[in-house]
């Protein structure tokens, strides 16, 4: 009886929520967004692959409630993968990175500075020079990226809090940093190895160097480049890390609400967020793309990056980066993220000198 209450439900959201998926598929393979290299593009071929595809989301939303889906350019590369296909499919949406691609050096999507947004920064002669998202798949190694993905899993399943009243939604579970180090030195909560690690990968986005060609809107090459403080034209030694670093989860735990924000306005002394990423898009997780509304020419037009395993990517923190994490469908988006800021009442040179300031008010656990 349990068994066909759940076929019937499972057959109410399929319909209820798939039915446009399922046209859009139809429409993508229609329209020619499928190319097979080795096949004549003929309607009957666009109509036996449509056909393949929309019969295999049905079946996969008949045996399983899991993936629901609302991306249809999604939907369609998760079921090739699935299926073991190739296609040379082409999504709608603009991408400024994606799985596929790598960056050895760092790629900038440059945006004019928002005009209001940096005068307590200019006060100090530190606003920054250049806006825009910088990326890069080089910051950590993949081991390194491993291991701090162990540390994030750990850390925010003991540790962690979810509350929708401080953040966006009970599917965010955050522990700060700061918060992790106040339970104690190294050896306890964290081993030392692992305290090493969180040290040489923050000063490693602070400013670590990268001796490769900087794409930007206007490519130009710069030897020696620090990943964050000559991006953005900020000096290193006026950068500190504030409390919101921290190590974050992403999982589907409630209803997805969008959360389209801007950093600065939920914490004023914040001038650069940035990024690790700890897991992979279509891997780990499904659903969870990074969007900003800064792909132009017209205003608020989304760009999307899609998440790896150690893939970094940091930001300028002002009403010029508007962005939100996607709906997560599946799965766990882990990432770690550094908050930077140019007020030294307001964050640490090091993460070790944070260490040093929370261990001031340790706490038995």
């Amino acid at each position: 009886m349990s068994s066909s209450l759940n076929a019937s439900r499972v057959q109410r959201n399929a319909r209820k929520n798939n039915c446009n998926n399922i046209a859009a598929v139809q429409s993508a393979v229609s329209n020619g967004k499928f190319s097979d290299k080795n096949a004549e593009k003929s309607s009957s071929y666009s109509q036996v692959i449509a056909l393949t595809i929309v019969v295999g989301c049905l079946y996969y939303i008949a045996i399983s409630d899991e993936y629901i889906v609302s991306n249809a350019d999604q939907l369609i590369r998760y079921l090739a993968n699935k299926a073991n296909v190739t296609f040379n499919y082409v999504p709608k949406a603009k991408y400024l990175a994606t799985i596929d691609q790598h960056f050895p050096g760092i790629s900038m999507h440059q945006v004019n500075c928002s005009s209001d947004g940096y005068k307590e920064e200019a006060k100090l002669g530190v606003p920054p020079l250049r806006c825009g998202t910088i990326i890069s798949d080089t910051v950590v190694t993949v081991q390194e990226a491993v291991r701090l993905r162990e540390m994030a899993a750990k850390l925010t399943y003991y540790l962690g809090t979810s509350s929708a009243k401080e953040r966006e939604s009970l599917n965010l579970k955050w522990v700060e940093l700061y918060n992790v180090f106040r339970r104690g030195p190294p050896e306890g909560v964290l081993t030392r190895k692992e305290y090493e690690l969180l040290l040489k990968t923050s000063e490693s986005a602070k400013q670590n160097k990268i001796e490769e060609r900087i794409e930007t809107r206007i490519i130009a090459k710069i030897n020696n480049c620090h990943a964050v403080s000559v991006m953005f034209g900020i000096p290193a030694d006026s950068l500190y890390f504030s409390h919101i670093s921290e190590f974050t989860r992403y999982k589907p735990m409630i209803k997805f609400s969008e959360f389209l924000h801007i950093d600065k306005i939920r914490a004023p002394n914040l001038v650069i967020t940035a990024i690790v990423w700890l897991s992979t898009i279509d891997s780990d997780f499904l659903g969870g793309h990074l969007e900003f509304l800064t792909g132009g020419p017209e205003p608020f037009t989304p760009v999307l990056i899609e998440p790896k395993l150690g893939r970094f990517a940091a930001w300028t923190s002002s009403y010029e980066n508007p962005h939100g994490v996607k709906e997560v469908y599946k799965g766990e988006r882990l990432a770690l993220v550094l908050g930077f800021t140019v007020f030294p009442k307001s964050g640490h040179k090091t993460l070790e000198e944070m260490f040093d300031v929370a261990i001031a008010n340790y706490e038995t656990v």
